[in-house]
């Protein structure tokens, strides 16, 4: 399966990140990598365009940093996804 991923804006309320470009980066990487190993969540199709994602809340970790909740981010956004 090929992968075109593009988020073109990523809040992160309530978080003091470093260098959200990155966190947003590696956030990216990390669904195209659970998409790519579990498939497109039920209901979605192929060539689609989703306006917006709301995950839900999650407790952030202070160990593991920007890399960490990014991970946190993936896994909140791909459960939203299919649901």
């Amino acid at each position: 399966m090929n992968i075109d991923l593009h988020i073109e804006k990523l809040v992160l309320r309530g978080l003091n990140v470093r260098n959200r470009a990155d966190v947003a980066q590696t956030v990216q990487r990390e669904l195209v990598r659970l998409l790519s190993e579990r498939g497109l969540p039920n209901g979605l199709s192929q060539n689609l365009a989703i306006r917006q994602v709301r995950g839900p809340g999650f407790q952030v970790s202070q160990a593991g940093g920007d890399e960490r909740l990014a991970g946190q981010v993936a896994q909140s956004t791909y459960g939203a996804l299919s649901q």
